[in-house]
């Protein structure tokens, strides 16, 4: 059985509440031969906000998917039922061509991808402005881009240095190799032209997962050849003069593998997870990988200060709870099974948005093995804003709507949408390319990109330099609380 809440009911009950402050009590009893059983009750906290843009992931399909089994990006806006097919190519699984294995920059403009045709055909990365409802190829030819580290703004990325040559003739792979990557090393280019960058301070040969911070200061990555691939490193970043400086350790583990590192907005602690498989992935077909390696791989999500370099187990993100398991399916097959985590470039209602992959089950609509590839699916967990070290600050984790159920999903990128010019139609700050949305009618919510007033304060979503740029109180919302200038836009903070 299942029963899904219809919209409307949905809304209107969050719009009774007011956050964390406020949870609503949500009691089920079932009927049965007559009889009630039951009541079950908990309660439920809303984020007073709607994830902000749309969501990119990786597909690995099956027949009669959107990609017909091929690989692909799919792209999902929130409130939507459906994704709708954003990047493929129209070849045969699982020889291709296929284009996937991506990224995405911050602002939602700047996307590449890996364009591949298996056994040793063709391996490229490619670079599209994804500013329109259809990407616009930029660049083709590019090494090792799939899955670089892009600024920002889109202006440039880094490359994923790979340090081994690939074990298997079909599909690339190696310990201490991202899979589908070839042997290169780590060099930063312009996403224009694909041409390499002259910079300064930078002698790391094979920087794995490379991702900037929001703010663009900072860079985080997984250093294999000092690290073995169970460390990561932190380099500042000076965008005006292209250099790197102060490269430090902020995280390192005897026994497991750090991968796909991921700011959080503010630019103050990272995301990442922490992997059993030398190859930082889940799984591959046993044809495809090393034998040394296991057949399925193991993790979860941890995040880490970049300040104190203290890390924490995400532990309510990852099915625990007070170290007990608390999924349906239990500790054997539905925990440890974390992969590839991102965060949303900005907060909202309150929280931090990390996406990741898992394995794990979700009731009775995705149900296969875990070493099935189509058990990938992305799952979304609320993360505290400036929560102490010591303590969990993610939340119970949701399974993102309007993903294709019958297919492996992985790696999601949410990233703000096109932004809007001054004077078109808009109903937050985020929406509008310098930052600011006005004269917003209280009964419909749209408003107007632009600063009208000369002395107008931030409101949430608008654009903010420091705490003193927002407004006093939250006035776009019904909580009432003080906003904060959080990664560059006015949000509330998690009550402690």
């Amino acid at each position: 059985m299942r029963w899904q809440i219809p919209r409307d009911v949905w809304r209107g009950a969050g719009s009774w509440t007011n956050g964390n402050t406020d949870p609503m009590s949500v009691s089920l009893t079932l009927i049965s031969g007559g009889k009630p059983t039951g009541k079950i009750t908990t309660s439920l906290t809303f984020a007073l906000a709607t994830l902000k843009g749309a969501l990119y992931y990786n597909t690995y399909g099956a027949p009669g998917s959107l990609t017909n089994g091929n690989g692909g990006v799919l792209k999902i806006v929130p409130g939507e039922d459906a994704p709708t097919v954003f990047l493929t190519d129209s070849g045969l699984p699982p020889v291709g061509p296929c284009r996937s294995c991506h990224a995405l920059s911050a602002n939602g403009m700047m996307m590449t991808a890996n364009h591949h045709i298996y056994p040793g055909v063709l391996y490229e990365s490619e670079a599209y402005d994804v500013a329109g409802p259809t990407p616009t190829l930029i660049k083709a030819g590019i090494l090792e881009a799939g899955f670089a580290g892009i600024f920002p703004d889109g202006s440039r990325l880094m490359t994923n240095g790979n340090p081994f040559d690939s074990k298997s003739a079909f599909f690339p792979t190696a310990d201490g190799n991202v899979p589908a990557l070839l042997k290169s090393t780590s060099k930063l280019l312009d996403s224009q032209t694909g041409n390499p960058i002259n910079v300064t301070g930078w002698d790391t040969q094979h920087a794995q997962m490379p991702m900037f911070s929001p703010d663009g200061k900072h860079m985080v990555f997984n250093d294999v050849d000092t690290g073995g691939g169970k460390s990561l490193f932190v380099s500042d970043f000076n965008a005006a003069t292209n250099t790197f400086s102060n490269k430090h350790q902020i995280y390192t583990n005897d026994a497991m593998y750090a991968s796909w590192p991921f700011f959080t907005p503010d630019s103050k602690k990272v995301i990442f997870a922490l992997d059993s498989r030398s190859d930082y992935a889940s799984q591959l077909p046993d044809i495809f990988g090393p034998p040394a390696m296991t057949p399925t791989g193991r993790g979860h999500l941890v995040i880490v200060d970049l300040v104190s370099n203290k890390a924490h187990d995400l532990e309510l993100a990852n099915g625990f709870k007070g170290g007990q398991s608390y999924l349906p399916a239990g500790a054997d097959r539905d925990n440890n099974l974390e992969f590839y985590p991102t965060v949303s470039p900005q907060a909202a209602g309150g929280f931090f948005w990390a996406f990741f992959t898992s394995r794990r089950t979700y009731g009775n609509l995705s149900t296969v093995g875990l070493e099935d590839p189509l058990s990938k699916k992305i799952w979304c967990s609320a993360i505290n804003i400036e929560a102490p070290d010591d303590i969990d600050p993610s939340h119970p984790p949701f399974f993102v709507p309007g993903q294709e159920l019958g297919t492996g999903n992985m790696r999601a990128f949410a990233a703000l949408e096109p932004c809007k010019e001054d004077g078109q139609q808009c109903t937050t700050g985020s929406e509008c390319c310098k930052g600011f949305c006005s004269q917003i009618n209280p009964q419909t919510g749209i408003g107007i990109c632009g600063k009208i007033e000369i002395n107008q304060c931030s409101r949430r979503d608008d654009k903010c330099e420091k705490d003193e740029d927002c407004c006093k109180g939250d006035d776009n919302g019904a909580s009432g609380r003080p906003l904060f200038c959080i990664g560059g836009v006015c949000e509330l903070k998690t009550p402690a």
